[in-house]
């Protein structure tokens, strides 16, 4: 049975390195037909899951492997709700007192920066650090490539979002950030493929230029592809109904643990 959390949204595959080519590995989506709700299908082969309160005014050092490379540190300015799987350190996501949501899914094709002298932090503790720090989306865009991602385990990708309409997507593609404004996007959705191969594959389908109509199977295009086109159409539910509406036309199988708004 799916378990239901509707707080914070996030997910993320870090210990078990050895299912990352598998095709169950999350969605996540921003539904702003009404309060911006983050929506959030975590599938992966464990179910357990905690949820922890993060104060203000707590100071953080980063863990890293390499202990030759400069580890952040840094004071948190808000508090938060987490969602985690491996300890109140490492979120799996979360959302901060203003509102700002992280959530992180598995990417393959990520390719993070090589070390240089920023200040670094793990993949996991990168979301700890923008809900610490950070109340909007723009001013995520604008710290992305101030600190780097030196990771423990895991390719990833990040939707972040707050109470606007306006979510980023955060890549690493080609040892390069990218954090394109909100504004941009043309969904505000990600799965297990790169944003630009997402949208690129989104063209051939009702709505945005193409015929095709609502994909059906639980690829990771498919599924990137099938909240995009519902994503907007008005359904007479309410917004808590609709988001866990979508996540459940999402879901993989036994594979679909949580459902997270």
């Amino acid at each position: 049975m799916i378990k239901k959390l509707f707080i914070v949204g996030v997910a993320f595959e870090f210990f078990m390195v050895q299912f990352m080519a598998t095709g169950f590995a999350c969605s996540a989506f921003q539904l702003s037909d009404s309060d911006h709700l983050v929506g959030k299908s975590y599938d992966w082969h464990q179910s357990h899951g905690m949820v922890f309160t993060n104060s203000r005014k707590m100071k953080k050092t980063a863990f890293l492997l390499d202990t030759s490379e400069t580890a952040e540190e840094w004071t948190s300015e808000y508090g938060s709700l987490t969602f985690s799987q491996h300890g109140k350190d490492f979120p799996l996501g979360g959302m901060n007192e203003k509102g700002l949501v992280v959530e992180i899914l598995w990417l393959n094709a990520t390719q993070y920066p090589l070390s240089d002298a920023r200040p670094t932090v793990n993949e996991l503790q990168w979301i700890a650090y923008q809900l610490d720090n950070f109340s909007t989306v723009k001013q995520v865009i604008a710290d992305v490539a101030k600190r780097r991602i030196s990771p423990v385990m895991a390719n990833v990708h990040y939707l972040v979002c707050d109470t606007t309409p306006e979510c980023t997507v955060v890549e690493f593609i080609k040892r390069k950030e990218q954090a394109p404004d909100g504004s941009t996007l043309k969904a505000n959705v990600i799965t297990n493929d790169s944003y630009e191969t997402s949208v690129d594959h989104l063209k051939d389908f009702k709505g945005f230029g193409g015929t095709k109509a609502v994909p059906t199977d639980t690829s990771s295009l498919s599924r990137f592809t099938s909240l995009a086109m519902q994503l907007t159409v008005p359904t007479g539910k309410t917004a808590m109904e609709h988001a866990l509406a979508l996540l459940d036309g999402v879901e993989q199988s036994n594979f679909s643990v949580w459902n997270i708004v």
